[in-house]
């Protein structure tokens, strides 16, 4: 074979694996965009909306202690909420966009082979929960990339990095684990190298005010019962059997989500042997995040997709890393071939047509229609006292032609409203316990259809009373007025 031939052929391969990665985003493009539009908001999703848009600066940074999440989302989402044609779906379209990023940055420059780089684009988690899931877990996946990107670069340029380590830290809890095992690595890399210790004040200070800044946002929280995971909550009530049953079926349900946690130790320490100092950092950065993320959402938290799946892409990170940090790795064939098998076996594993998942919902616009349809029965102006949880995406479309409050009387929209829409619901105002001033004034009560469900008797209505909103996702009852 002449040198001509051997470049052609080289030339022929790259620009194969070039098209091959852009069918792959391409695929990605078409499947989401054309299916995404199905997937119905959670009610809490839709609640990032309604804090952004009622809630000064102020607030909306003294609530993050009772909605656990950090106020990156709700700054981003502020300047859209002027607008109320882009609600909801804006939502949706800015996680589209930094996932769509994340995917070309990957496929431009992970030092990954192309096939594997492909099975992961159509993974579940890009395919169809971190694009359209509204909250700001896509940006997380971008930071993430990010950090792990620029790691060779880290200390030519300190000040970025300890800047991309504060957006990290303030977006996710499952991105902050990462970001603070990014900064234990970081902060001793500088204190090693640099000899001028005066270059390493400005990045210091960065990184211990991005986790100075998390913590005045997340002090003292205050959670609902209803985040705990299924294994605390048996262990609470001593029901030992439920709680091997649901114990079994998280390691059954989650198969995928073992697989990861018990191959990302295997895969740290891979090489062991041969780089010890090497392999305890990346234990650090991958395997720390990894772990706190299992314990948390496994046996304290609620876990749901979003969250656990945040450990398939540490998997993905810290085979990056590898490849690009450690040459004995790549150089040593069984080590390399290992992890490379196991990362296969999971993406299969995580394909997405394989995948069964209650994401998608097919009815996107009953927000909206049931707004349309409570406004039928409801004159203008009148007060509506809401049972917020499950409501809250109703909120857009009521608050400019009534006067809401919560069940325990708080104004809607309010301080005190949104802070206890998750942790009221055992000491709630009844309708006959709403003093009515005039009894001509329109006065209704408003609960979603599960919710009724759960608190009936409390609630101590009848049925044949209420008027079904859509179908029974809502409820209202007349109090008074003519």
């Amino acid at each position: 074979m002449t040198v001509y031939e051997t470049l052609k052929m080289i030339y022929g391969k790259y620009k194969l694996g070039r098209c091959l990665s852009l069918l792959a985003v391409a695929f990605f493009v078409f499947y989401t965009l054309t299916n995404g539009y199905i997937h119905e908001f959670n009610t809490d999703e839709l609640w990032g909306w309604d804090i952004a848009a009622d809630m000064n600066l102020t607030d909306i940074f003294k609530l993050m202690r009772y909605e656990q999440h950090t106020i990156l989302w709700y700054l981003i989402l502020k300047p859209f909420t002027y607008f109320d044609n882009m609600y909801p779906m804006i939502m949706k379209y800015i996680n589209w966009t930094f996932v769509f990023l994340f995917l070309c940055a990957f496929h431009i420059y992970a030092p990954i082979n192309r096939s594997l780089k492909i099975l992961i684009t159509l993974s579940l988690p890009f395919m169809i929960i971190y694009p359209f899931t509204a909250r700001i877990y896509g940006i997380g996946l971008f930071l993430l990339l990010l950090l792990t990107a620029f790691y060779k670069k880290r200390l030519s340029n300190p000040v970025l990095y300890a800047v991309l380590i504060f957006l990290t830290a303030n977006n996710s809890l499952m991105t902050a684990l990462g970001a603070f095992s990014f900064s234990i690595v970081f902060i001793y890399d500088l204190i090693k190298n640099y000899t001028d210790k005066r270059k390493i004040i400005l990045p210091l200070c960065i990184v211990i005010f991005a986790f100075l800044f998390l913590f005045l946002q997340w002090h003292n929280p205050v959670i609902g019962e209803h985040a705990y995971s299924d294994i605390v909550i048996n262990l609470r009530r001593k029901n030992i059997y439920d709680f091997l049953f649901t114990y079994k079926n998280i390691i059954l349900h989650y198969f995928s989500f073992v697989v990861i946690i018990l191959g990302i130790p295997s895969a740290v320490f891979l090489n062991f042997y041969k780089e010890k100092k090497a392999s305890l950092r990346w234990f650090i950065i991958a395997g720390l995040p990894v772990i706190m993320i299992s314990i948390i959402f496994f046996f304290f938290y609620n876990a749901k997709f979003h969250h656990l799946y945040f450990i398939y892409i540490y998997f993905i990170m810290l085979y990056w890393l590898k490849i690009e940090n450690e040459q004995s790795f790549t150089h040593n064939g069984i080590s390399y071939k290992s992890y490379t098998l196991m990362l296969y076996i999971v993406s299969v594993m995580l394909f997405f047509p394989f995948k069964e998942t209650d994401f998608w919902c097919f009815d996107i616009s009953s927000y909206r229609d049931s707004a349309l349809e409570i406004k039928k029965y409801v004159p203008q102006n009148s007060k509506i006292y809401v049972v917020l949880e499950l409501c809250q995406g109703l909120i857009p479309y009521l608050k400019n032609d009534y006067e809401l409050s919560d069940i325990n009387g708080n104004k809607i929209p309010s301080f005190d409203s949104y802070k206890n829409v998750y942790h009221s619901l055992n000491n709630f105002i009844v309708p006959k316990d709403i003093k009515i001033l005039d009894k001509n004034e329109n006065v209704y009560y408003l609960i979603s259809g599960i919710y009724l469900n759960y608190y009936e008797k409390d609630i101590g209505i009848d049925r044949n009373d209420l008027i079904s909103v859509h179908n029974g996702d809502y409820f209202l009852y007349k109090i008074s007025g003519d």
